[in-house]
């Protein structure tokens, strides 16, 4: 038996014949139909694939953007409507307590008028009460008088 590293040495020879060229040759042509069949088409499709998605994400951070905007305009506007609320609010507040204020002097008016009008009444009628009185008081002193006096006038 040979010893192995002769073995090994003989083993090792390159044969660059025709069928290494061909061999190569089919290679290099299947890498260029490869390449162009499926690598480069694959990294078009990756690059649209990029840009779509980058251009999707732009246009979600510019509706982004906006809502924020209007979400902060809306909440200016509700803020703003609130405070003309309140405003309209303390207006009509003040405006129905004004109305009350007058309603109010209003009726005591009306009640201090009917009050007079009442004692003028009842004064008249004390007067005239006191004048009849008067009349019959002449009247039963004069009885009285005859009475006590025997019918003397």
């Amino acid at each position: 038996m040979e010893p192995l590293h002769t073995c090994l040495a003989a083993s090792v020879v390159i044969d660059l014949n025709a069928s290494f060229l061909i061999q190569l040759g089919l290679i290099l042509l299947l890498l260029l139909l490869l390449k162009h069949l499926i690598f480069e088409p694959y990294l078009r499709m990756e690059d649209a694939r990029f840009e779509r998605t980058t251009a999707q994400l732009q246009r979600a951070q510019a509706l982004h953007d906006r809502a924020l905007a209007l979400d902060s305009q809306c909440r200016e506007q509700l803020q703003a409507a609130r405070a003309k609320a309140v405003s309209e609010r303390s207006q009509l507040l003040k405006q129905a307590a004004k109305e009350r204020e007058a309603l109010l002097a209003q009726a005591q008016k009306e009640g201090e008028d009917r009050m007079a009008e009442a004692r003028e009444r009842m004064e008249a009628q004390i007067a005239e009460a006191r004048r009849e009185m008067e009349g019959e008081a002449i009247a039963l002193a004069q009885v009285i008088r005859s009475k006590f006096l025997g019918g003397r006038p």
